[in-house]
């Protein structure tokens, strides 16, 4: 009978002696994706006009009286939980961007550029995805991850090449 007891003992201990000592559900913390300070495409400099946050100076701490009140570009629209700016790159060519919340903070951020021509789209489309390469951590084809103010997100990019409206399309969207 000793040496059952002895034997489960011993059992137990090794037992116990594997386990980790973090808690069932506990997720370890990783490293937090990268925001590198990264230039901007010189032909929208004016769009990353400052080139901080996650962009133009906005991160997702921000609610969105804070975020309009920051905003030197022209306001569109204001309506609820959005608010949509646009900025002129030349005579024909422009981007509207949002800024969305969820009645707090800023959930995403949405840029949509019109080109002239499908060639200038892909042109926007191919700077924007190297400074997202140098920026951020890719993912797969058109998306990255990110990191500003403890905060992840998801950058997205996609080219638009449609004969009447060639432009691309960006989002940044907060971690949930």
């Amino acid at each position: 009978m000793r040496t059952s007891i002895f034997v489960l003992f011993i059992a137990l201990l090794g037992l116990f002696s594997c386990q980790s000592n973090s808690t069932p559900g506990q997720q370890q913390e990783l490293p937090s994706a990268p925001n590198n300070k990264v230039d901007a495409p010189e032909i929208l400099t004016a769009l990353f006009t400052p080139n901080t946050g996650v962009f133009r100076g906005m991160d997702f701490g921000k609610d969105l009286a804070a975020a309009t009140a920051q905003e030197t570009a022209e306001l569109v629209e204001q309506i609820d939980t959005k608010a949509t700016y646009s900025i002129d790159f030349n005579e024909q060519e422009f981007a509207d961007f949002r800024y969305v919340t969820n009645g707090a903070n800023l959930v995403k951020m949405e840029v949509d550029i019109y080109a002239a021509t499908n060639e200038s789209a892909v042109n926007y489309y191919n700077q924007l995805k190297e400074f997202f390469d140098a920026k951020y951590l890719a993912r797969t084809g058109n998306l990255w991850d990110g990191s500003e103010g403890g905060v992840s997100f998801t950058a997205f990019l996609k080219l638009l090449e449609e004969e009447t409206a060639p432009g691309v399309l960006i989002v940044w969207e907060a971690g949930k």
